[in-house]
């Protein structure tokens, strides 16, 4: 009588893409059934197996002297002056930016109008953070990756300040740089514009990662959200590995644990979380 192999039980978070990625992406695979070539002004997501996916489709991301009948605008938006200078080059721009960071746009605009200083939470070279930052212009305090950052403002008080966040950023940070400026201004204003999405799944990174012996986060490098993910289940569990595909699989690391959680980037295809969980469920543990 054969003895069954033992596999790890693995503790599957939300995984897969969030519904803004998934809308950008059905837009843009409907576009290259209509054009030959469809143009994108940077990666329409960070993840560079499905951008590889999009480009046997025809896909290409735009280059200095392109010029074409079709330009599509990421997920993370696209600043006036870029947007302006593809309107000499192509015939139609098509934007899939994110709801929520159009949302976050909007909030800035209103702002400006009425006076406030802004405050965005997030990382620098993100493009959602430049496209926001150069929408607040001359109103745009200071932009904020991490609280050493404030440090140099601790003796000012501010007139009117208000805060907003890259939908992908940590909600932990966005709290502590609000908490600063309640203390530093006399009117603050607070909009809390991280995508649910992003939220849900930081909470998930905690919760599960406590729970295993091990957490493997899937997404892109570039991935800012995933990163998020990394941070927050690492520091909860130090085996937690962060892999774009199947093929990045520690396998000997990961059969010595009899439980994995599985987390993912909002811009991680499912197929490869399926590759994923099809490679554990066929691995013996030691």
């Amino acid at each position: 009588m054969h003895r069954k192999v033992r596999t790890p039980t693995i503790i599957l978070g939300t995984t897969g893409f969030c519904s803004g990625v998934e809308s950008a992406i059905s837009k843009v695979e409907n576009l290259t059934k209509a054009y030959k070539n469809v143009y994108t002004l940077d990666a329409i997501l960070h993840n560079e197996a499905e951008m590889g996916r999009l480009r046997s489709l025809g896909v290409k991301e735009v280059k200095e002297d392109d010029s074409n009948e079709i330009i599509v605008l990421p997920a993370h938006g696209a600043t006036e002056s870029e947007i302006n200078a593809l309107q000499k080059r192509f015939k139609k721009i098509v934007d899939v930016t994110c709801p929520f960071v159009l949302r976050t746009e909007n909030l800035i605009k209103m702002l400006k109008e009425n006076g406030y200083k802004i405050v965005i939470v997030g990382e620098k070279h993100h493009r959602e953070t430049r496209v926001l930052s150069s929408i607040a212009e001359d109103k745009l305090l200071l932009v904020v990756s991490n609280t050493s950052e404030l440090e140099t403002l601790e003796n000012e008080v501010f007139p009117k300040v208000a805060l907003v966040s890259q939908s992908t950023i940590s909600k932990d940070l966005v709290m502590k740089v609000s908490e600063f400026f309640l203390r530093h201004s006399f009117e603050f204003r607070f909009f809390d514009t991280i995508c649910p999405e992003t939220v849900k799944r930081q909470n998930e990174a905690n919760d599960i990662a406590k729970r295993v012996d091990c957490v493997i986060v899937v997404g892109g490098k570039n991935s800012s959200n995933t990163r998020r993910l990394v941070e927050i289940a690492s520091s909860v569990n130090k085996n937690t590995y962060f892999v774009e595909d199947a093929f990045e699989l520690n396998f000997n690391e990961l059969s010595k644990c009899a439980s994995i959680g599985i987390l993912s980037g909002t811009s991680t295809p499912p197929y490869i979380i399926k590759e994923i969980i099809d490679k554990l469920n066929h691995l013996p543990l030691i």
